[in-house]
């Protein structure tokens, strides 16, 4: 239906901006102006180009080192090793340490000394109900749920079988899709009635292209 305020204010409403307050979660994602890192505003400026929406979804990693933690571990074990007469550390102490460091590490996160923040950029070409994004795995997962949960759309990963299906069906070509098989450059053990066997038709590898579906 176009580019309207609306849209802009659902973008807004779900961006990421984290609080002062409390532990962050270890994986925190959310929109993004997309200018930058740190950009939380969404304007028809910005983002609006012809009937597209441009974007960015933004995901910040909250992990302190392992390391780290275990070097503040050996020097808080060994200062309190070194105040005891018998020079080792009894066990209650060693809780005592854990739990002393642990609140450390709370305190450097909440200050977000360890974020590490991402962008993804995002095209949302809205006549062609399609949406273009570089994301995979985890970060293709937080896409399609933040997506869904702000518009109230399935976006369903765009694979080449699922481009070509697009393509034919409306020429009648439905069953010439259905028998397509991966090119055989060699014969089978089992002779030319087999054909070759690829590990990503399985999978239904996604492709960086998304389709918009509205939910059901």
């Amino acid at each position: 239906d176009g580019i309207d305020q609306d849209l802009l204010d659902k973008l807004s409403e779900h961006a990421l901006r984290p609080g002062d307050v409390g532990v962050p979660e270890e994986i925190e994602y959310g929109w993004s102006g997309g200018r930058h890192v740190l950009d939380g505003n969404f304007s028809f400026e910005n983002n609006v180009f012809a009937d597209a929406l441009h974007f960015a979804l933004r995901i910040d990693t909250n992990r302190p080192p392992g390391e780290l933690k275990r070097a503040y571990m050996m020097m808080e074990e060994e200062s309190v090793a070194a105040s005891n007469p018998s020079g080792f550390i009894s066990k209650n102490q060693k809780r005592d340490v854990k739990d002393s460091v642990g609140r450390k590490m709370d305190e450097e996160l909440r200050s977000g000394r360890f974020r590490r923040s991402k962008l993804l950029a995002v095209l949302w070409d809205l006549p062609a109900e399609t949406l273009y994004c570089a994301a995979s795995g985890k970060s293709l997962e937080a896409l399609m749920e933040l997506f869904e949960r702000t518009f109230g759309l399935t976006l369903e990963p765009l694979s080449a079988g699922t481009q070509a299906m697009r393509l034919l069906q409306p020429h009648g070509k439905r069953r010439d899709y259905e028998d397509l098989r991966p090119t055989r450059f060699v014969r089978g053990p089992e002779g030319e009635s087999q054909f070759p066997e690829y590990p990503w038709i399985s999978k239904g590898a996604a492709a960086n292209v998304l389709d918009e579906q509205p939910d059901t």
